[in-house]
């Protein structure tokens, strides 16, 4: 079992992120106290998000490091197979977080997707903060690699946001992540997370939306839903509630609400944010 202060062998840039960024830190080490396994293998990105390996607490991830530093010319290709271990690590922290809270599958297939879509929402807005924290000109670099989601943002750097209005800013982005993902029509979801949110602050809410509409259209019109398809009942099988226990059942659409807050904030609490 690896240390969190210890990189994994042949990962892009992991060591520079375990020295660099604490939110990559404190994912390898939540990581690793729930038992969680890092294994060195040859893995596409697309076999990655298509395979429902997400439901083990084991990442297997490509160690390219040597080949990409190597090959300057053909990155382009190797981008198809680097691993995006922080937001794999992340996916498996989230089940055994929301299974510590008492969180757990709707057994109706009509309405387990929409807890799928709140756990990626969740696990979106974790990519997020990891490219603000790093900044915008050392995040595209690795965004560009494969090695994170996010490119970065100017919102800390340029609204000078406080821990609370950060915390609200990435609350807002993940209700507009999860309209986006439950298909809501895309000129609703700055009404919608308004609706929810009325005290935001105009240029914090239209950053925060603007940042949830450049989450890749591929993704969230044929990725998501395709593995939603493919692996549901392995889902509601791995996740269901215990007996005597209830799945957490969302509305059609709905997100913001007093009974969710909670969810989020310790989500982010949990992860030093």
């Amino acid at each position: 079992m690896a240390s969190r202060r210890v990189p994994l062998p042949g990962q892009p840039w992991d060591s520079w992120l375990l020295r660099s960024s604490p939110l990559y830190r404190r994912s390898r080490e939540l990581f690793i106290k729930q038992g969680g396994q890092a294994r060195a293998t040859l893995i596409s990105h697309a076999r990655s998000l298509g395979s429902a390996t997400l439901l083990e607490n084991r990442v297997d991830y490509s160690p390219l490091e040597a080949e990409l530093q190597w090959a300057h010319s053909d990155r382009v290709a190797l981008r198809s197979l680097t691993t995006n271990v922080f937001h794999e690590q992340n996916h498996r922290v989230l089940w055994s977080f929301l299974r510590s809270r008492s969180v757990y599958c709707p057994t109706s297939r009509a309405v387990a997707p929409r807890f799928l879509n709140l756990a990626e929402s969740l696990i979106v807005i974790l990519d997020f903060a990891l490219g603000d924290q790093l900044g915008v000109r050392k995040s595209r670099e690795l965004y560009a690699a494969g090695v994170i989601y996010s490119p970065g943002s100017d919102f800390l750097t340029r609204r000078r946001a406080t821990r609370v209005e950060y915390r609200a800013y990435l609350r807002a982005v993940l209700h507009a992540v999860y309209f986006r993902l439950e298909g809501l029509h895309p000129e609703d979801v700055p009404g919608a997370v308004r609706a929810g949110m009325p005290e935001m602050k105009s240029a914090h809410l239209g950053h925060a939306v603007g940042r949830a509409f450049k989450l890749d259209d591929l993704f969230v019109e044929l990725t998501n839903p395709g593995w939603q398809r493919e692996h549901l009942s392995a889902v509601i099988q791995a996740f269901r509630p215990p007996r005597g226990k209830s799945g957490l059942r969302l509305e059609r659409r709905e997100l913001i609400s007093a009974r969710l807050d909670p969810i989020i904030t310790d989500w982010l609490k949990y992860f030093a944010i």
